[in-house]
C-alpha cells in the first residue's frame, strides 16, 4: 500500500489531535518542507484549528531562526492549498517584508 503523504506528517497529525501542539520530527528533517506538508495535510481535511496552529509554529519558527521557506516548500503549499489560502498569504508577506528590509 502506497500512501500520498509522509507517515512522519500523518504521525504528526494525530499527535496533535492529542496534544493540541504541532511538533517536529524526531529525525532530520527539512522543517519548512514538513511544516508545509502538515499545514497541506490540514488543507486535505479541512481542519482549522490544525491549519491555524501550523501557521503559529511557522511565524514561531520564522522569528526563532530569522529563516525563509525554501522553493520546495513553498512549492507544497501552493499545490497544496486554495488560491486565497492563509499559509499561501503568510509565504508571500515573508518575503515582502524580507525584501522591503533588504531594499
Amino acid at each position: 500500500i502506497e500512501l500520498d503523504d509522509d507517515p512522519a506528517v500523518v504521525e504528526a497529525y494525530i499527535q496533535y489531535l492529542y496534544t493540541r501542539q504541532v511538533a517536529f520530527p524526531s529525525v532530520a528533517h527539512d522543517n519548512w518542507t514538513y511544516l508545509a506538508s502538515l499545514y497541506v495535510l490540514g488543507e486535505k481535511f479541512i481542519d482549522i484549528s490544525f491549519k491555524n496552529a501550523v501557521i503559529d509554529t511557522m511565524l514561531d519558527y520564522h522569528e526563532e531562526r530569522s529563516s525563509f521557506p525554501p522553493y520546495k516548500a513553498v512549492k507544497i503549499i501552493y499545490e497544496g492549498t486554495p488560491l486565497f489560502s492563509p499559509a499561501r498569504k503568510l509565504v508571500l508577506d515573508m518575503y515582502a517584508w524580507r525584501w522591503n528590509k533588504i531594499w
